[in-house]
C-alpha cells in the first residue's frame, strides 16, 4: 500500500534532556517488511544539556518510525513507535 504524498516528508520534534554527553540518534523507520536507520552524530554534546530537535523525516512508504537516543555509556532512551496511517 503507498502512503499519501501528503505525508512524504514530515517533521519530528522533541525536546530532550540528558546527563552524559549524548553519542548518536537513530531514528528508525519500517514499512512492515523492512527496517530502515538513520544514525545522527551527538559527540557534540556536552554532560547536563538540553535540546529541541526539529528534524525532517521522509515517511515514504512506511508505516512507522520511533527515535532512539544513546549515550557515551552506551545507555538508550527511546519513543514508542508511532503508526503512520
Amino acid at each position: 500500500m503507498k502512503k499519501s504524498s501528503k505525508l512524504a516528508k514530515a517533521r519530528l520534534k522533541a525536546d530532550i534532556e540528558w546527563t552524559y554527553p549524548l553519542s548518536r540518534m537513530v531514528t528508525v523507520l519500517g514499512d512492515g517488511k523492512t527496517i530502515y536507520r538513520d544514525h545522527i552524530d551527538m559527540t557534540d554534546t556536552q554532560e547536563f544539556g538540553e535540546r529541541d530537535l526539529d528534524l525532517k523525516v521522509d515517511l515514504s512508504d512506511r508505516s512507522w518510525v520511533r527515535l532512539e537516543i544513546w549515550d557515551i555509556a552506551n545507555n538508550g532512551a527511546f519513543t514508542q513507535p508511532i503508526w503512520i496511517e
